[in-house]
């Protein structure tokens, strides 16, 4: 396998790239490996996986029923109040169908790369310019999807934000109810007074025990999301039984009989608020590769669908049976229709209960984005921050990024104290959630088209859910004039910096490329002009190189180098999540008479930065010979960025923003996890 690998890696240097001195990202391409779960899992372990899905997945599904229903009845009044349930039922029903079931259960599942999803593995299902399958069309345009990618991974991230926040004040607006059951129990202590500051006061330890990795704690996940499921559906299908006529709603014409009835308007804001419903199947998709299509399905479609369309119907058959003849009074039902309408003596179990739900519920959408993030670090999308690996539920690897973790604090805390309210503060993240919707039946139509190949009428019958995609983000531009420009701002920012840093690290491989020696001139000028002294020099690559830019600006300024000398390369496999651990390591002899060896390391998007120590320990049973293992030193680039003066001001800005965050981010040495003592960093000012 060794011997085959490196033959790969020979061919595609022999191909180059450009000016023959960089290594193309398909240089050395891993055997790609199998899934981490076995997808044709007995019974036992389907079931295992189905209740642990139970438990982690659905923490925005789950909470929905708490504040979405009510937030799409705001701007009723009693003249139209059963054309409102009505339409908003079939909305809500249709929209989990086509999007929950058809799009992400049924379609995009399936669209895995090895067993992962995302929407950076989507991406990394679409051929690269450089791949033979990849259409003229798409070459053209392939850097604005990977653009179009990572502004969907944005818009996840601004979910993040929200949602802890969202579903925490939702909870505890539930004592709202149980202040007008039980005053006694309140006297003195009335809720309005206290709950969002103890909102805050949770949202603290939330994100403290990240750090943790939550593995025993989220345990009691799958037990606790099935009672909650099961009360919904309960109290749902009680209240049905009560008024069994809201039933009809089923019937998709009621859909466009509100449309025809209460005009566009009425609707693009009925959409705006139906729409959360969607909300966390993003995150249904990340976590692919950790419960797998079976287990994801199951749960969705036998436990989640129907739990929370039975309570959704329940609160309609509740709210028509109350029948309020003043919209006063119609907005005070309103105000907790998701408690109301659950038995009194049932208040103080469930309000407690919507509270750790909730709690739990945050925990997919925060693991969430701190896989997000690693894939983005490990594409070189965004600064090197801190990301740590962490154990979660049953074992399985998953990331704490401290940094971010902070800012998800912060937000979360102040989107609480300023808005204090569930519905109010829902309206904030529907353009986050529809913009990553869209986002992702953009890519997968593109996969559809370009990778699986399929016929006109089959994405043509996949439109039906694109038009629906459409349709949901621009209702949800309508919340702009209301908070939502809050989240679109934090995720504008996030995708600048994105951009920056792209863009900048183009322009430094542009800016290198004249000054990167060939393997060959290493050779020349070891044999004619280099003296030796003893040691083991590992000089590392910043980016693709063939040859480490810190050996050519060393070779060409001191007069002696190491007597042994590895040109190490590490480099992410953007169309691979994971990387087979014995195609992990490629060792090649450049010229073993002079001690001069070449490694490639390679790792998947979805997996931790190489380890080089144990690399090297790896490469040594695979041929690598050098004589002083146990004197090595390690050289490094860190690159200083200065503009031009004639550059316009966009370019110089981007310049001084990536320099300022290069400065306050972890370098190649923290990144690689380099023994600082043993470590030469020779830094570089370039001229851009």
């Amino acid at each position: 396998m060794a011997k085959q690998q490196t033959e790969k890696a020979e061919e595609a240097e022999s191909k180059g790239g450009r000016k023959g001195r960089r290594m193309s990202l398909g240089a050395a391409l891993m055997m790609p490996p199998p899934p981490r779960v076995n997808d044709n899992m007995d019974v036992k372990t389907l079931i295992k996986f189905t209740v642990s899905a139970l438990g982690i997945l659905y923490g925005d599904v789950a909470t929905g029923p708490m504040f979405i229903f009510k937030s799409a009845m705001r701007d009723s009044s009693p003249a139209t109040l059963r054309l409102d349930v009505f339409g908003c039922l079939s909305f809500i029903t249709w929209t989990t169908i086509l999007l929950g079931v058809f799009k992400y259960c049924l379609i995009i599942l399936h669209a895995d790369n090895n067993g992962e999803g995302g929407q950076l593995a989507l991406l990394s299902l679409i051929p690269q310019p450089d791949d033979d399958a990849c259409p003229p069309w798409l070459a053209r345009n392939y850097k604005k999807v990977f653009y179009l990618a990572l502004i969907g991974t944005a818009f996840l991230l601004s979910d993040g934000l929200v949602g802890p926040a969202l579903a925490m004040l939702a909870a505890l607006e539930g004592f709202r109810v149980a202040e007008v059951e039980y005053p006694a129990a309140f006297a003195g202590f009335p809720v309005e007074s206290w709950r969002v500051p103890v909102t805050c006061a949770l949202l603290a330890p939330l994100f403290y025990v990240q750090r943790y990795g939550l593995g025993r704690i989220t345990a009691v996940f799958p037990a606790l999301m099935t009672v909650w499921f099961g009360s919904m559906a309960i109290g749902g299908a009680y209240n049905i039984y009560l008024n069994p006529s809201v039933l009809a709603a089923l019937n998709p014409a009621e859909m466009f009989v509100f449309i025809a009835r209460r005009g566009f308007g009425a609707t693009m804001n009925m959409l705006s608020n139906v729409m959360l419903v969607a909300s966390g199947l993003e995150f249904l998709y990340a976590d692919l590769g950790v419960f797998r299509r079976k287990p994801i399905l199951l749960s969705f479609t036998l436990v989640c669908v129907p739990a929370t369309l039975l309570n959704y119907f329940g609160q309609a058959a509740f709210l028509l049976d109350a029948n309020p003849t003043s919209t006063p009074a119609l907005h005070r039902l309103t105000a907790n229709l998701f408690f109301d309408s659950f038995p009194s003596w049932s208040i103080w179990p469930l309000v407690l209960m919507g509270c750790i739900v909730s709690a739990a519920g945050s925990q997919s959408a925060i693991s969430g984005c701190f896989a997000l993030l690693d894939q983005a670090i490990s594409l070189r999308a965004v600064p090197t921050i801190e990301s740590i690996h962490v154990v979660g539920y049953g074992g399985h690897g998953t990331f704490y990024v401290p940094v971010f973790c902070f800012i998800l604090f912060v937000g979360g805390l102040l989107l609480a104290a300023i808005t204090q309210d569930s519905e109010i503060l829902s309206s904030t993240v529907g353009v986050c959630v529809a913009g990553a919707m869209l986002i992702s039946s953009i890519l997968l139509m593109i996969v559809m088209k370009v990778k699986w190949n399929f016929p006109r009428w089959k994405l043509a019958a996949y439109s039906v859910v694109l038009v629906l995609d459409i349709m949901l983000f621009l209702s949800s531009m309508a919340k702009l004039a209301e908070l939502a420009w809050v989240t679109l701002i934090f995720s504008i920012a996030i995708v600048y910096i994105m951009f920056v840093y792209v863009h900048t690290w183009e322009d430094i491989n542009k800016a290198l490329d004249d000054r990167l020696w060939t393997l060959t001139q290493v050779r020349q000028h070891i044999r004619q002009h280099s003296q030796r002294v003893k040691g083991l020099g590992v000089f590392v690559a910043c980016t693709d190189e063939e040859v480490p830019h810190v050996l050519t600006v060393l070779a060409s300024r001191l007069p002696a180098l190491p007597e042994d000398i590895v040109l190490l390369t590490v480099q992410c496999m953007k169309g691979l999540p994971f990387v087979a651990e014995e195609d992990r390591v490629i060792v090649r002899a450049v010229d073993p008479s002079m001690g001069v060896y070449r490694i490639l390391i390679s790792y998947g998007f979805a997996e931790r930065s190489a380890d080089v120590v144990q690399a090297l320990a790896k490469a040594k049973k695979r041929g690598l010979k050098v004589k002083n293992e146990d004197n090595v030193t390690y050289y490094v680039s860190r690159y200083s960025v200065r503009t031009k003066r004639e550059h316009p001001f966009y370019r110089r800005w981007q310049y001084k923003l990536y320099e300022a965050l290069s400065r306050n981010t972890n370098n190649q040495v923290d990144a690689l996890g380099l023994p600082v003592d043993k470590v030469v960093e020779v830094s570089n000012v370039l001229i851009l």
